[in-house]
């Protein structure tokens, strides 16, 4: 009886060191398993650094491939609208440095189209006006730029010039003061071409749309001042 108890007592005994050493070397083949996984995803990381830094490098090398041949391409494009894209991207890839000159000589073309708006000489001013909406889209000049050449127009007559103009500021810049101001003047037209309806609704709109005392309070003055 004793000799039967012992030997189920090394039986069991040995079944526990089977079990342990399978767990133990379960444990460390997981562990191993963990530091090949930890291994890729390493070099996986360092693979994509070193995509990066090519890619950075390819960009690199391409803005000065593109900054060197905006100047022989603007020379061969069209103002206008149609040259914004091109233009926002000169804007992209040229030093800070020249954007900084490009802005400086918006503002001197500005200044001397404002002299020349403050001297009755529409037509010059028009002329440099439209010259930095399609020359310099990225001036902070632009937006009073667009307000300026649509009220040149009407004082020199072109009136169907102002609309088109106002309706490119309403594209542009919707939500800007001087948008409203020039939709006013838009609604003046209107009714100068004996179209009370629709300069109506103009003045409406800018009630509406632009809360700036200025604005909202001419918007009513003329509302209630259209012959219907």
């Amino acid at each position: 009886m004793n000799n039967q108890l012992f030997l189920v007592f090394i039986a069991f005994l040995f079944s526990g060191l089977i079990w342990s050493y399978s767990a133990f070397r379960a444990h460390f083949n997981d562990a191993g398993l963990y530091q090949e996984q930890a291994q890729i995803l390493r070099e996986a990381v360092e693979r994509e650094r070193l995509r990066t830094r090519v890619a950075q490098e390819n960009l690199d090398e391409f803005r000065q491939q593109v900054a060197s041949t905006l100047p022989s391409v603007f020379e061969k494009t069209p103002d206008g609208e149609k040259s914004y894209p091109l233009r926002q991207l000169a804007s992209v890839t040229t030093k800070p440095n020249a954007d900084k000159v490009r802005e400086h000589i918006s503002s001197v073309l500005f200044e001397r189209a404002k002299e020349k708006f403050r001297a009755g000489e529409y037509e010059r001013a028009n002329a440099l006006f439209s010259r930095i909406i399609d020359e310099y889209s990225f001036s902070v000049h632009v937006a009073e730029s667009f307000f300026l050449l649509a009220e040149g127009q009407f004082q020199i007559g072109q009136l169907e010039h102002c609309v088109k103009t106002v309706e490119r500021m309403v594209d542009l810049f919707p939500g800007n003061e001087l948008t409203g101001f020039a939709l006013l003047r838009m609604g003046r037209i209107f009714e100068l071409q004996r179209r009370p309806e629709e300069a109506l609704e103009i003045y409406k709109t800018v009630l509406r749309s632009f809360p700036q005392r200025g604005v909202a309070s001419q918007a009513a003055s003329s509302l209630r001042s259209v012959d219907l």
